[in-house]
């Protein structure tokens, strides 16, 4: 009895053991065909990617291109390999894997394909813009001018004549103008500048003038304040102040009354206010150089220039007119009007 009981312990165990090999059997056919297609297309992957490599492709986009390689290597390089579960055995992890795997495909193609439709958006969009639009700023604005016929003539801007004595500015355009004026001056200057009123003596002055006038010259007449009206006598001299001077003659006195009046500056005007009775005057302007040029004004009227080496002006002075100055008397109030 405990024999067959063995006997019959050892079988059951004998057909599991056969049972288990052909379900393991089994299963190896249901699961190798998707695992060895999975090979395959990893293969195919691979083999595409090393041609890729030997000679990428371009794809062109406006001012810059993009090789197939980059492309699928932005595309590629995100993706995982989904988990296979090693043992074949597993039914629920290998059909999780081919789930898994088919997703990836999927996802990778509709990535693939969406860069595939934004580079030929781009490019698109890249040709309809004008040229204009296409160039840069910089690259649009160097353009050389279509219309370059004809000459191009330069006119600078000349300085004015005013400043010709600056030497430190730049070589004028008119320089020999600029000279002939400098030269100009300059021989007016040397000329000009050997004259000087204040070398004349006595007798340079007195050559000019009349008897009278020679006898008093060199002495003036103190004129007081009194009664009658102010007076005042004003010169101005030309340029070359150094070579003028003026005084004042007085015909009732016999004398001058002024001493001689020298000038300073350029264009310097010299004034002197007297207390002169109605009468005669004259007002005497000197010139060492002989050309004149003293403008004479007597109570802030102009009456005339001089010239040569020597010149009068004869002015005749008289009081201004007397300001009245009404009033009304009244006399009365007593008790004997006879």
């Amino acid at each position: 009895m405990k024999v067959n009981n063995i006997t019959r312990l050892m079988v059951a165990c004998l057909w599991c053991c056969c049972t288990l090999v052909l379900a393991k059997t089994h299963i190896n056919d249901q699961v190798n065909p998707d695992i060895q297609a999975k090979i395959e297309l990893e293969q195919q992957k691979e083999i595409e990617a090393n041609a890729s490599v030997t000679e990428p492709a371009k794809v062109e986009v406006g001012p810059k291109s993009i090789t197939s390689e980059e492309l699928e290597g932005s595309t590629t390089e995100t993706h995982t390999k989904a988990p296979v579960d090693s043992d074949p055995l597993n039914l629920e992890g290998s059909i999780e894997a081919k789930q898994a795997l088919a997703n990836q495909v999927a996802a990778q193609k509709a990535a693939e394909l969406e860069a595939l439709q934004q580079i030929i958006d781009e490019k698109e969009a890249f040709h309809n813009v004008g040229a204009k639009e296409q160039a840069t700023s910089l690259e649009y604005n160097l353009q050389a001018p279509g219309n370059n016929a004809g000459e191009i003539k330069n006119n600078p801007k000349v300085p004015h004549l005013k400043n010709m004595n600056d030497k430190s500015g730049p070589i004028r355009m008119d320089q020999e103008k600029v000279d002939y004026y400098n030269e100009l001056h300059q021989s007016y200057d040397d000329a000009h500048g050997g004259s000087s009123i204040e070398n004349w003596d006595s007798s340079d002055y007195t050559q000019y003038l009349t008897g009278d006038k020679a006898a008093a010259f060199g002495t003036s007449i103190y004129v007081p304040a009194g009664r009658d009206a102010d007076h005042t006598f004003e010169v101005c001299s030309d340029y070359y102040a150094s070579e003028g001077s003026w005084s004042v003659y007085s015909y009732a006195a016999g004398g001058y009354i002024t001493d001689t009046q020298y000038f300073s500056a350029a264009y310097e005007c010299g004034s002197v206010t007297l207390n002169l009775a109605p009468g005669t005057y004259d007002v005497d302007s000197y010139d060492s150089y002989g050309d004149g040029g003293q403008d004479v004004y007597v109570d802030a009227e102009y009456v005339g220039s001089s010239s040569g080496s020597y010149s009068y002006i004869t002015v005749e002075l008289t009081d201004p007119a007397p300001t009245c100055t009404d009033y009304t008397l009244t006399v009365g109030g007593g008790s004997w009007d006879s």
